[in-house]
């Protein structure tokens, strides 16, 4: 027969808010919240992670369910005993392989919505268009305003140039110079009197045409249509449509992304918030290669100036020396008129001057107006074309938690292994779910390990050194879930207890992990695992042997136990429900528990008599069945122990029993050495369940399934899993 996974799911209606504030008429009028919860334990017969399919097939199985339509979980709980997972390669595998139709549709629907959003209206591409023909319109203005300007005052303009030599202060001296050396005597003092005052109003003449149309061309820069009026429609579509798209990516607040997916969302955002840049962007630009082209306007005007000044005052520097010397020396004077003058000379030295200071200022001019073009057209075209949206399901990052106890090297020598929970939220869940980190000097956080564990764990080990128990622990994580003010803190455990301890010792072990929700301030409790509990508990009369151990009509223990509790063994119809047989049944619903244990027995009395072990009904106060705690639903299952290959019974079928088309049979192998010491421990039980709790009476757990689910065929467990599926109702 196959091991069955027992499959717990449960869904907890948020009917109630836990530490909000809220009056008691707004809580009467609202319709109750709803948190689903999927859990699920599996004791895995100390097997390690091998990466193979069938583990996987084992996650599978574990997590089936979980990602019904319309019923997804939106937190896991996964609950492994005897199980050794190096870096966590199990549980991560099952991060990637949880919800991924759900993952699939929602991000289709994502998209679709993403498209719809970031596809602008008409009028919006007509905004755009209109602003984009007024910029082409007023650059071609700009370029043949500058063409103009470029042709009178450039580096070719004759006209330009003669104007310069006619208007020139240095070239009326020239002429002076002529006169005075054909009538020095006729007042060399009044001449240079007419030169300074020439010096003085030459320039304004010179220039006063180029400051014109330096001014007015100016002007005509400045007159570059608004991107901020002209593409108004553009800025208010962009932003309502990038509020719609923030408000679909926070629409799911555990929703993460690999790194790729984190890559192609910041594409996307980047290209669709383009608009706003690009206004911003074109303004800035603008103002500044305004500014950049007015000093460039600047520097032309002053650099003509100044290097046809520079000009001027080489020839007058060298007229007036002459001038200076003129009485002593009246023949250097008519050598420099002669090679100054002669010719048209002094034009060309003026000409070639302003052609000097021109010329890398036209260069400026004309590289500015280019790329000032370049920018508003590169700018432009990136409005209103955002990236595709490539994220898919394939990049959604599930979040997974682990939560360790490290049995050690002692334990893994002898193949005992760990014990783990892996807590995976949806990504798709409505609420938000932040773990958080807790322990306490009775549950000690994990230090070390690949990835940090914020939880806790609960070491129920007994004995010491080298018969220390290994793995015999509860673990323990806490959430903290959050949606629309409403505050519930569910948390989550898994066990592994002892089968040689007493039914006391793991009800004491249960209660004290229950005192630690109550620490964590637990709303909601799930508590899976191994509990180890047998059938060996009694409701009425004290009887001889506890019920794991009696035998009829020449059938074995194991047979009492399947034909009491299964009214159909082929099929697989079994119940556990009421049956005070059952620990766990007592231990969550009785005030006092009546279970059987061997205790040393009184000696025969004679001389060398020794004492034996027998059957005690012994009677326990239970505090625990005060305090809330449930089953998932009564078991209506198969038991989920003692499982084997049918192989593995065939020289002791009586000890044997098969459910038709089970790859698993249950098998009590305790005597097969001696076929005598048949043990009732190793009976057929329901040691695997799911248990839950709420600290608020208002609270209702409303249990969608309870299952077991087989292992794969060939895994090597003499347990089956179980799992839950529960919502959470609160008021």
């Amino acid at each position: 027969m196959t091991p069955m996974f027992f499959l717990a799911l449960i869904v907890v209606s948020p009917a109630v808010a836990f530490r909000v504030q809220k009056n008691q008429a707004s809580i009467d009028t609202q319709t109750p919240k709803e948190l689903r919860v999927f859990a699920s334990t599996f004791n895995a017969g100390n097997r390690k992670y091998d990466g193979s399919q069938e583990m996987h097939e084992l996650a599978k199985s574990l997590t089936n369910g979980h990602d019904k339509a319309g019923e997804e979980a939106d937190i896991v709980f996964v609950g492994f005993q005897e199980f050794s997972d190096d870096k966590y390669g199990l549980g991560s595998w099952l991060a990637k392989d949880s919800w991924t139709q759900l993952s699939k549709t929602s991000m289709d629907a994502m998209k679709r919505e993403m498209e719809v959003a970031s596809t602008p209206p008409a009028e919006v591409h007509a905004a755009r268009d209109e602003f984009a023909q007024a910029l082409t319109n007023w650059h071609t203005d700009l370029d043949s305003e500058f063409e103009k300007f470029r042709e009178s005052f450039g580096d070719d303009a004759t006209d330009f140039h003669a104007h310069l030599t006619d208007a020139s202060a240095v070239n009326k001296l020239s002429h002076l110079a002529k006169d005075v050396v054909a009538d020095m005597s006729k007042g060399i003092d009044q001449r240079m009197a007419e030169y300074s005052a020439a010096a003085k109003t030459a320039p304004s003449q010179q220039f006063q045409g180029m400051a014109d149309a330096v001014a007015s061309l100016g002007v005509k820069a400045g007159q570059m249509p608004d991107p901020g009026t002209k593409l108004a429609a553009v800025k208010k579509w962009t932003t309502k449509a990038e509020k719609q798209i923030r408000a679909i990516m926070t629409k799911y607040p555990n929703l993460a992304y690999v790194r790729e997916g984190n890559k192609y969302w910041r594409q996307f955002l980047q290209s669709f918030g383009t608009t706003n840049l690009v206004v911003n962007d074109l303004l800035n630009k603008n103002e500044s290669e305004h500014i950049n082209f007015n000093a460039a306007l600047s520097g032309f005007h002053e650099g003509v100036k100044r290097d046809v000044g520079r000009s001027e005052k080489h020839m007058s520097d060298r007229l007036k020396a002459d001038w200076d010397k003129i009485s002593k020396d009246l023949s250097a004077l008519n050598k420099d008129l002669s090679s100054l003058t002669v010719d048209g000379k002094a034009g060309d030295s003026l000409a070639k001057g302003a052609a000097s200071g021109v010329k890398g200022h036209v260069g400026g001019m004309r590289s500015i107006l280019h790329r000032w073009q370049k920018a508003n057209e590169q700018g432009l075209d990136k409005l209103l074309k955002p990236a595709p949206f490539k994220v898919d399901e394939y990049h959604i990052d599930v979040s997974m938690e682990p939560q360790k106890w490290d049995s050690g090297s002692r334990c893994s020598v002898g193949n005992h292994y760990d014990t783990v929970m892996y807590a995976y939220v949806n990504p798709f869940s409505t609420w938000k779910f932040t773990p958080i980190e807790y322990s306490s000097p009775t549950c000690e956080s994990r230090s070390g390990g690949s990835q940090k564990n914020l939880g806790c764990n609960i070491n129920n080990n007994q004995g010491g050194g080298i018969a220390a128990e290994c793995g015999k622990v509860v673990n323990l994580l806490v959430f903290q879930a959050e949606q629309d003010g409403t505050l519930h803190r569910v948390c989550g455990l898994n066990t592994h207890m002892s089968f040689a301890g007493t039914a006391q010792q793991r009800m004491t072990f249960i209660n004290e992990a229950m005192k630690e929700t109550e620490s964590a301030r637990c709303d909601s409790v799930f508590f899976v695992g191994d509990f180890n509990t047998r059938l060996h508990c009694e409701d009425g009369e004290k009887q001889v042997l506890p019920p794991f151990e009696r035998s009829e009509g020449g059938k074995t223990s194991l047979d009492h136990i399947l034909d009491k509790h299964c009214q159909n063994i082929d099929t697989g119809k079994c119940t556990m429900k009421d049956s005070a047989e059952d620990e766990l049944n007592q231990i969550i619903g009785s005030e006092r528990i009546r279970c059987y244990e061997k205790v040393d027995m009184p000696s025969d009395g004679s001389w060398f008599g020794k004492s034996k072990k027998g059957w005690s009904l012994t009677t326990t106060e239970n505090p625990v069945s005060s305090i809330g705690l449930r089953e998932a639903a009564p078991p209506e299952f198969p038991p989920s122990y003692k499982l084997a290959e049918p192989k593995t019974m065939a020289k002791h079928k009586a000890w044997g029993r098969c459910f038709e088309g089970d790859s698993k049979c249950f098998y009590n192998p305790s005597g097969s050495k001696s076929d005598v010491d048949w043990k009732g421990k190793h009976n057929p039980a329901w040691t695997d369940r799911v248990l839950m709790r709420s600290s608020n009476k208002g609270v209702q757990f409303d249990t969608k399934a309870y299952l077991r689910v087989p292992s794969p065929e060939g895994f090597k467990s003499d347990h089956a899993g179980v799992v839950a599926r529960v919502v959470i109702k609160m008021p």
